[in-house]
């Protein structure tokens, strides 16, 4: 079980429709427990702490890559 395998979760789920479409299928019921065990079903061993922290990772890095870059002010 691990972090990096919830990581590969997510990807995997951002990258295959059919994924995507059984997680959106759980509409409501989509809960962090039925996360792991759609995991588990992957092949993808992880618990729901390990997932809560690899969401975090995710977003982290995300808003790292999307958000503006603060460019240097050459009057400073």
């Amino acid at each position: 079980m691990s972090v990096q395998n919830a990581l590969r979760f997510i990807a995997d789920v951002r990258n295959d429709p059919h994924l995507a479409g059984e997680l959106e299928a759980l509409g409501q019921d989509a809960t962090v427990a039925r996360l792991v065990v759609m995991g588990k079903a992957k092949g993808l061993d992880f618990t729901a702490e390990e997932f809560r922290e690899a969401f975090k990772h995710d977003w982290t890095l995300r808003r790292a890559r999307y958000s503006p870059a603060k460019t240097p002010d050459p009057s400073e």
